[in-house]
């Protein structure tokens, strides 16, 4: 089965908050802890922090967080070795959590990235990706994407909460905070529609698919379409589908703990003018 989604932009945060407000769901069973065990010890153990920086100057958006600059030479090292399990220790206000991830195919092989103007194609996954848990939290649920000199990370836990590390769009900073000290409001609305069929099919892709068997062919293909101010967000083709992977690493990840695999086919990046101006993403998925 192929589905067609619409990235515009903000939305792509919008799933991360999604994502934030849904993964309290599923604890009680976790295929990611089974995935985890059953791939033995991490082949390489690194720490993404380089220095501490102490700033007050998100103060009124967040009660408390932590600012650090981060160590670029972690991810040149994935990007080259591309270890198949991995341990992570990680900054957070509540002191240091360790990942334990395993390494993530998140494309499909016809995977491509195609952009309007026909200009750009990208035939490979851009970035390195993982999944797994946060060592010593039952039931937690932890994505990791590595790119050339930069990372984005989201991890749950049953009791601690959830918490988030991204680097900051004004500079090369990066900010670890928990989605509980947010003051922000996070409220949020679906304007797509649900199918009728859309229940009968999650029972079916529950019975098929599993984290520890991702066959393609039992896998959710997803087709995505950037739209032309998420391009210019971020200024080129490959940082706008860098930045698409990266994001949808953390929302497959809800599919991963309920033992549903899923992947990126294709993506359609409009660097000229799209045609989504119908003010609905509902609307422009029809």
């Amino acid at each position: 089965m192929k589905s067609v989604l619409r990235a515009p932009k903000g939305l792509l945060r919008a799933f991360l908050f999604i994502f934030l407000l849904a993964c309290s769901i599923g604890y009680a069973q976790n295929p990611l802890e089974r995935l985890v065990q059953e791939s033995g010890e991490a082949s390489i153990a690194l720490s993404i922090e380089n220095s501490r920086i102490n700033s007050n100057e998100f103060k009124s958006f967040i009660d408390d967080y932590v600012l650090f600059d981060y160590d670029v030479a972690a991810s040149r090292q994935i990007m080259n070795d591309h270890p198949k399990t991995l341990q992570l220790t990680v900054p957070t206000a509540r002191g240091n959590y360790n990942l334990r991830l395993v390494e993530q195919k998140i494309t499909s092989p016809d995977y491509r990235v195609e952009s309007s103007s026909g200009n750009v194609t990208i035939n490979e996954q851009i970035g390195v990706h993982y999944r797994g848990i946060v060592e010593g939290e039952e039931g937690s649920i932890a994505a990791v994407s590595f790119f050339d000199g930069s990372i984005s990370i989201l991890a749950s836990m049953k009791d601690a909460g959830n918490f988030t590390i991204n680097q900051l769009e004004s500079d090369s900073r990066y900010i670890s905070y928990f989605d509980a000290d947010l003051r922000a409001d996070m409220s949020w609305q679906c304007h797509t529609e649900e199918p009728e069929e859309l229940p009968e099919f999650l029972a079916n892709a529950r019975l098929n698919n599993s984290v520890g068997n991702q066959r393609e062919g039992n896998c959710l293909r997803i087709h995505f379409e950037i739209d032309n101010d998420l391009y210019n967000n971020k200024g080129s083709v490959a940082a706008a589908a860098s930045y698409l992977e990266a994001a949808f690493n953390q929302v497959a990840l809800l599919y991963a703990a309920e033992d549903i695999s899923t992947v990126i086919s294709f993506i359609h990046v409009w660097d000229t003018e799209d045609p989504f101006r119908e003010g609905s993403s509902g609307r422009c998925c029809r």
